[in-house]
């Protein structure tokens, strides 16, 4: 892995481009990392924000395979500064647009002319919130753009010298005997991209609209050398209206997404029987009020989408190829989110006090959840293709709960002494769940805090700060503790035909119970804090040149898991293993605390050497080594492997032997550099090359005894803490993509052309391998392959 990863930084360095250093204008300072419009125009896939995450934002990891707008359509998965994908936060100028629906993505997403630049923020006592914020630009001026781009995809595969020094893992017969000859690949793309923009005396509106279609193909793991393909078509429009007054600004904000897929969570490597089709229609309105110093915004957003299984009732063998759910039985019916929030700010400068100001903010927030949620009649379960369970469901009863929060705070910034600035934010924050039989209600009232002093001068700048903080109760636990939800009866499965196909009378004695029914809340759980140490840096180089260095040290206290209720079993040693054997039908799931005896924890140390010239070149180089570990559900896969899921399978002793590992997100390694400059006065070149660690993933072991199958790691998943080889991990991922754009003007108009070449190289390095292979290390898929994308943007 180190010969590895060496050759391909030599290669970055090699084809990094000379630059000179002259005046400069940073595009990361202390924690929060931009990408400019002109950057976003001219990069390879810069309007893509998965692109954006993917190979262009130092720190951040997105968790589904991205290639020249490949994953688009999907939930936005992403793992930043060690938190979990569910707690990811989103806005769109300020406004927060987290989806209720889906935990850790965005309820609607933005035309791509609508953005004028992304902005990720970490998590610093200077700033008041973090995430990811879509910026829409200021209409200065009044114009029409018109843009359209099509793929055309596969275009070739490996290129023979490249697999010289970068040797991918599939090269032995052995090795590659359950590899498909067909990849997960695109089969057509292309979008349609269009705003109008008008300026009048002191006020402006703007209309935008994004029409994405795209055809992909996924390799089918339940049949050797078999595929299926998944079409998708998103829709996307927003509008805006400004008013400018002597003393503020008045905004009016509104956008649409629709958005339509079959074969859902197949880029989560689920067979297609697993897949659902889904259809999802979002709306956000938002106002936002900036007069005398105070800022206020009230939002309103409506999700609703209708999720549908691709088969009824179908078979699941435990023993899936990649170990990605395990009881992969989603949600599925009619759901509909509605949530409003409210937020004030005020900021005085206190004159009796040289350099201070002091924040007053308040955030209100207030969903309701419906759902008209369905269930299977029956699930068979089998182990290595022979019956073994099979969960017979309940229908579920429609339900509708809520989810409120209020927060208040303050932010002050001082200056102690020349050079010398102190930031403190602090936070009171009520939350509530409440149901309507009131059975699960919950709630919680928590402090937080967040430190911090920063050293400045002409070219350096230095934050070092430390945080205690809540977490916000998303709604993936107003889903778990909704008792009106489906819910089923494990029984043993008699297959007395021995046909292999489940028929009403082959259940046998009960073995355990799962679903709404039996989820309940612990008394005495308590609040989730994270626990931060930020080291941050920002040094001015020269006049175009910074470096920036940002450390983290991070633990989670008091994690959300679940537990077993009521003990149900008993323990037997095997083979100098502790498994845990289940007397009597186990029940009743219990929201609670993790109690185990390390804590959740992320390590950061990052690199960014960050260089520019306005609207003519720009460069950017970063590289960071990272972990995150901690006990999470069983199995590989985002679904499983991270803190913020909640999941049955916690509660089963057998799934924390080795499960104290790395968690999805965790790449060890990463290097991002991404450059663009004019080789004409017209013809601009950009490129972006990235080198990550494989996802971490862990082979697993079974052993049946006492009438049951025991599933467990057989290894923690990648490293230990100290970076000792625990178990596996995936491939190397390293892409080049490379987009050249050449402007002119024709008919008065603005125009250019461009042409994007996505996995240059095509190393052919694997996504997934065979969890059941007992170390073999069989490959199951490849990264996307090689594909182009053309287009012409028009404006006038």
């Amino acid at each position: 892995m180190k010969t590895k990863f060496t050759c391909v930084l030599m290669t970055l360095l090699l084809i990094t481009p000379i630059v000179s250093a002259s005046n400069s204008d940073d595009s990361s300072d202390l924690n929060i990392f931009v990408l400019s419009e002109f950057q976003m125009d001219t990069l390879p896939g810069g309007y893509f924000y998965p692109a954006f995450f993917e190979n262009f934002a130092p720190d951040t990891t997105i968790l589904i395979e991205e290639n020249n707008g490949f994953s688009l359509i999907d939930m936005p998965l992403v793992y930043f500064e060690g938190d979990s994908f569910t707690d990811f936060n989103w806005f769109h100028d300020g406004y927060n647009i987290n989806s209720v629906l889906e935990s850790g993505t965005s309820a609607i997403r933005l035309p791509l002319s609508s953005i004028q630049q992304y902005e990720l923020k970490g998590e610093s006592p200077v700033y008041r919130n973090y995430g990811l914020n879509f910026v829409s630009p200021p209409v200065k001026k009044t114009y029409y753009r018109f843009g359209a781009s099509k793929v055309w995809p596969h275009m070739g595969s490996f290129i023979p010298a490249s697999t010289v020094l970068f040797a991918p893992h599939p090269t032995s017969e052995e090795r590659s005997k359950f590899l498909y000859s067909e990849r997960r690949k695109i089969l057509s793309n292309y979008l349609v991209d269009f705003s109008v923009n008008r300026r009048f005396l002191k006020s402006a509106i703007s209309l935008s609209l994004t029409y994405y279609d795209i055809e992909r193909q996924f390799n089918d793991f339940g049949t050797f050398d078999e595929t299926f393909a998944e079409k998708g078509k998103l829709f996307l429009l927003q509008s805006k209206w400004s008013k400018e007054f002597t003393d503020g600004m008045l905004d009016i904000t509104a956008a649409y997404n629709s958005l339509f897929k079959n074969r859902a969570f197949a880029e989560l490597g689920r067979l297609p029987q697993e897949t659902l089709d889904k259809n999802k229609e979002s709306y956000f309105a938002g106002i936002n009020l900036n007069k005398n110093g105070y800022n206020v915004r009230l939002s309103y957003a409506h999700e609703k989408e209708e999720l549908v299984p691709t088969r009824m009732n179908f078979q699941k063998d435990l023993k899936d190829n990649d170990g990605e759910g395990f009881f992969p039985f989603e949600r599925w019916g009619s759901f509909s989110g509605n949530v409003f929030r409210l937020s004030v700010d005020k900021i005085f400068s206190l004159e009796q006090f040289i350099d201070t100001e002091i924040g007053l903010f308040a955030d209100l927030k207030h969903t309701t959840i419906t759902g008209q949620e369905k269930a299977f009649d029956n699930n068979p379960i089998n182990v290595d293709q022979s019956p073994y369970l099979v969960i017979l469901w309940d229908r579920a009863n429609d339900y509708r709960n809520y989810n409120a929060y209020a927060k208040a705070g303050t932010m002050l910034q001082t200056s102690l002494a020349k050079n010398f600035n102190l930031y403190a934010k602090l936070l009171l924050q009520y939350s509530f769940l409440r149901f309507v039989d009131e059975e699960n209600n919950l709630s919680s009232l928590a402090f937080g805090f967040d430190l911090g002093i920063e050293f400045h001068n002409k070219n350096l700048k230095i934050l070092l700060a430390y945080e205690r903080m809540p977490y916000e109760i998303r709604e993936d636990v107003n889903f778990f503790l909704e008792k009106q939800r489906p819910w089923g009866t494990y029984h043993f499965w008699k297959d007395e035909n021995q046909d292999f196909q489940y028929q009403t009378g082959e259940e046998g004695e009960v073995f355990g119970y799962t679903g709404g029914n039996y989820h309940s809340v612990d008394e005495n759980i308590a609040t989730p804090f994270r626990n931060r140490f930020l080291l941050s840096l920002s040094a001015r180089l020269s006049q175009k040149f910074s470096l920036n260095v940002k450390s983290i040290i991070k633990s989670i206290s008091n994690n959300y898991w679940i537990k077993f209720k009521d003990e149900n079993g008993f323990y037997q040693t095997v083979n100098d293993r502790e498994f845990y054997f289940f007397s009597e039908p186990f029940t009743d799931y219990s929201l609670s605390n993790a109690s185990f005896e390390d804590n959740p924890f992320y390590l950061q140390f990052l690199l960014h050497l960050v260089g520019k010239e306005a609207q003519k070149w720009y460069f950017s180089f970063s590289f960071m080594a990272h972990l995150g570990m901690g006990n999470t559900a069983f199995g590989n896969g985002p679904g499983a492997n991270d803190f913020g899921i909640l999941d049955e399978s916690q509660a089963n002793p057998n799934t924390w032997i080795n499960g104290y590992g790395r968690v999805d997100g965790d790449r060890a390694f990463v290097g991002k550099l991404f450059f663009g400059f004019y080789l004409t006065k017209n013809l601009f070149l950009s490129a972006s090359l990235k080198y990550r660690d494989g996802t971490p993933f862990a082979f697993i072991g079974s052993h049946y005894a006492n009438n049951q199958w025991i599933f467990y790691l057989e290894t923690i998943q990648a490293e230990n803490r100290k970076g000792i080889k625990g178990g596996p991990r995936e491939d190397f991922l390293s892409d080049v993509s490379v987009k050249l754009k050449y402007n002119f003007q024709l008919f008065d108009c603005d125009m250019s052309l461009f042409g994007c070449v996505f996995n240059v190289l095509d190393f052919g390095s694997e996504l997934s391998e065979y969890v059941f292979s007992d170390g073999k290390r069989f490959s199951n898929e490849l990264i996307i392959p090689r594909s182009v994308r053309a287009g012409l943007k028009i404006e006038f």
